[in-house]
C-alpha cells in the first residue's frame, strides 16, 4: 500500500459509520503493537484494539453524534515516516480544528506509531 492509499484508508476508518467496516480498515493500516499518543491531552492508546475503541468512540460521539466532517490535507512522506495535516468541520462549515499528525511505518508500510498534535 503506498502513502497515499494508506492516509485514504486510515481517513475512511474514521469516517465510516460502521465499526466492522472500521476493524477492517483498522487491520490494515495499524501494526497490532501500534500506539497513538495525543499531545496535550497525554493521552496513550497502546495496541490496534485500543485505538479501534478510541476511533469507535470518537466516531460516535463526534461525527455521527456531532455532525462533524474529519478531512485531511497535506501529506508528506520522509522514509518510514509519514506527515499529515487534518481538520474538523462543523455542520455549518467551519472549521472548528485543525492539526498535525506523524505517523512511524514498519517495513510492511503498517503504522507502529500515531502522534498526535491537535488544536495547533
Amino acid at each position: 500500500m503506498d502513502v497515499k492509499e494508506l492516509m485514504d484508508t486510515l481517513l475512511e476508518a474514521w469516517k465510516t459509520p460502521d465499526n466492522e467496516e472500521r476493524r477492517v480498515l483498522v487491520e490494515k493500516v495499524f501494526a497490532e503493537s501500534a500506539v497513538h499518543y495525543i499531545a496535550g491531552e497525554e493521552l496513550q492508546f497502546a495496541g490496534r484494539e485500543a485505538i479501534l475503541a478510541n476511533m469507535n468512540q470518537v466516531n460516535e460521539q463526534q461525527i455521527q453524534g456531532g455532525g462533524v466532517v474529519f478531512g485531511f490535507g497535506k501529506t508528506v512522506a520522509n522514509h518510514n515516516g509519514v506527515y499529515q495535516e487534518w481538520d474538523i468541520t462543523a455542520p455549518n462549515g467551519q472549521v472548528v480544528r485543525t492539526g498535525r499528525d506523524f505517523y512511524v511505518l514498519d517495513d510492511d508500510g503498517k503504522i507502529t506509531a500515531f502522534y498526535m498534535y491537535g488544536g495547533v
